[in-house]
Order: C-alpha cells, then sequence, then structure tokens
C-alpha cells in the first residue's frame, strides 16, 4: 500500500522590519511512504521501546484451549465459546440476572482459535472492535423477532436459549430450556452495536439498555485469565442450541 505524503516547506521573505510578516514563497515535495522509503534510524530508536513493549504485552498467553474451535453456522464451537463466557460474564456484572448472550457473526474476526496457547494478541485479533457489553430488558415478543432475525441470516453465537431454523424463521424457541413466553420480559446480553441497530436490528434502537462500560474483547481476556488461575483448558461442545 502507498500513502502519498506531502512535505510543505515555508520560505519567509522579510518585505521590511514591519511587525506583519507573510510568508510569500512556498515549496511542496511528494513522497511515497513504501517499501523503498528507507529506515530513519532515528525514528526507528524513539519507537523501538514502545514496539517491544507492545510485543511483550501481545504475545503473553493468557490460556490454552484443549481444542481447536473453528467459527460456523447455525452453531460452531468458537461461536458456544464466545456467547457462554458472555452470558456467565454478564451474569457476573449484571447481577445474575442475565438469561440470553448473543453476539453478530461477523464479529467474530478470526475463522478458528487454535488448539494450544492462546496470546493476548489473538484475542484483539479475535475481537478488534471496541464493543462494550450491554443488558437489555426485552419482551418475549421482541426476543422472537430478534431470533427470527438470526435465523434468517443462518445462526449466530447464542447461549442460553435454543431454536430450530425452518424455512428461514426461529422455531422451538427455548429460553433456559423453558418454552419463550411472548408475555414475560428477559434479559439479554449483547453488544452496543447490536444494541443500537446493527446487523438490521434496527427494532432495538428504542430498547432501554444499560451499558456495563467493559468492552466485550477485555471480557474475554478476563475470562481466560480466570480459567488459567482455575487450571482449566478452554473448550467447547456443539449441543443443537441453533439446528436446522
Amino acid at each position: 500500500m502507498r500513502f502519498p505524503l506531502c512535505i510543505t516547506s515555508v520560505a519567509i521573505v522579510f518585505a521590511s522590519c514591519h511587525t506583519v510578516l507573510r510568508p510569500v514563497q512556498t515549496t511542496a515535495t511528494y513522497y511515497s511512504v513504501d517499501h523503498t522509503l528507507p529506515a530513519d534510524s532515528l525514528i526507528q530508536q524513539f519507537i523501538q521501546p514502545y514496539h517491544d513493549s507492545l510485543a511483550r504485552s501481545l504475545n503473553n498467553v493468557i490460556a490454552v484451549s484443549s481444542i481447536e474451535m473453528p467459527k460456523g453456522k447455525p452453531e460452531s464451537l468458537l461461536g458456544n465459546f464466545l456467547a457462554d463466557l458472555l452470558l456467565e460474564m454478564a451474569r457476573k456484572y449484571n447481577n445474575d440476572s442475565t438469561d440470553i448472550s448473543i453476539l453478530n457473526y461477523g464479529g467474530i474476526r478470526l475463522p478458528s482459535l487454535p488448539a494450544g496457547p492462546i496470546t493476548t494478541g489473538m484475542v484483539y485479533e479475535l475481537m478488534p472492535f471496541d464493543n462494550y457489553l450491554v443488558v437489555m430488558r426485552l419482551k418475549g415478543k421482541r426476543i422472537e423477532q430478534l431470533f427470527h432475525t438470526i435465523a434468517a441470516d443462518g445462526g449466530w453465537p447464542v447461549a442460553g436459549a435454543s431454536f430450530v431454523i425452518k424455512d428461514g424463521r426461529a422455531t422451538q424457541i427455548f429460553i433456559q430450556h423453558e418454552p419463550l413466553d411472548t408475555l414475560r420480559e428477559y434479559t439479554v446480553a449483547l453488544s452496543d452495536y447490536l444494541a443500537d441497530g446493527g446487523d438490521n436490528l434496527l427494532f432495538l434502537r428504542e430498547e432501554n439498555r444499560k451499558n456495563l462500560g467493559i468492552f466485550i474483547r477485555d471480557i474475554i481476556i478476563e475470562y481466560m485469565h480466570e480459567q488459567t488461575l482455575q487450571n482449566k483448558l478452554l473448550s467447547a461442545t456443539l449441543d443443537k442450541r441453533i439446528s436446522q
């Protein structure tokens, strides 16, 4: 990738000894910032400590996964792992009252997490966006509409709920192993991106929400740290929470 850079130099010529000074001549030179441009040793020396510090942080191993967890639809090991941890952490930060968690499929930016060591850098690649964790109280009818949208897209990561996709719509919807009650309210954990109507969820924009003020990426890192402190390996299972 080439980045055109314009360096402008200004030559100031003093027309007189008066106090009002104005440039009377300017020149400009264009440089292409790419691999052909020689490195500036002074700048390299200046940024090297920051580069080394960042590399140490991103290469830090925070957990170990017992299996490779790929991403996929209608459910997947990676999707179930992330949705389950989001539900658990939302309950931790929202007084154990959360029923369901949802992540948008496109927000997961790695095709899989490998078996073996997991670094902080991998989590940043997995979830690069600064999305906050939000909880919403939604009527069962709205949950049904939400799951219809997810079903129409082939399935997203969910936890605390299950349904069957038939003809592009959600059927046989269960919340916490109970049939969906369209008259009661449920608490849903999701990102502020979805709560603000992202990925065709515009009907959520009118609903009240509580932003917990924590990035979902940081919650993932925190959860992985906790698993490591408990000498647990990361893992997930397929349980047909979304089937076709």
